[in-house]
């Protein structure tokens, strides 16, 4: 059988290929290491999204308790709410203390601050926050306006 070449390989000598049968050792552990890197790429990868999925469940389901106990505090406020006394040091107060457990445990409350007063005229900015005590995630917080008048 003749084989022509391609008109740029004219005068090139070419070494001739040895009929190789299998493959090496060295082809098989460069594979090998390849796929190595490849798949410890993708499996950390795969951690990785699954703890931030796992965090952003939880960060979902603490503000959703956060918002639940402002919204239960502010009903409360409006059903029962005649005039909050403040320390007079201060213009904010704590007025209930709550504990989410999920991983761990966390600890949240619903202030009350001041905003406004004139007479018996109160304007409160009401604020559920919560956080862990390691303070590995900053707090939570959702706050919502309430009137007596």
């Amino acid at each position: 059988m003749n084989v022509t070449l391609p008109l740029f390989l004219e005068g090139v000598k070419m070494k001739g290929i040895k009929n190789e049968k299998g493959i090496t050792l060295i082809e098989i552990l460069l594979s090998i290491v390849i796929l190595s890197i490849t798949l410890y790429g993708l499996a950390s990868g795969f951690i990785n999204f699954i703890q931030q999925s796992k965090e952003a469940d939880e960060a979902i389901v603490l503000k959703q308790e956060v918002t639940k106990q402002l919204e239960e505090q502010r009903q409360t406020f409006y059903e029962h709410f005649d005039y909050i006394e403040f320390p007079q040091s201060s213009s904010s107060k704590v007025i209930r203390t709550f504990t989410v457990d999920l991983d761990k445990e966390y600890y949240g409350e619903i202030r009350a601050h001041l905003i406004e007063e004139e007479g018996r005229y109160q304007l409160i900015k009401l604020t559920s926050s919560i956080g862990d005590l390691g303070g590995e995630r900053p707090p939570l917080e959702v706050s919502q306006y309430v009137t007596n008048r």
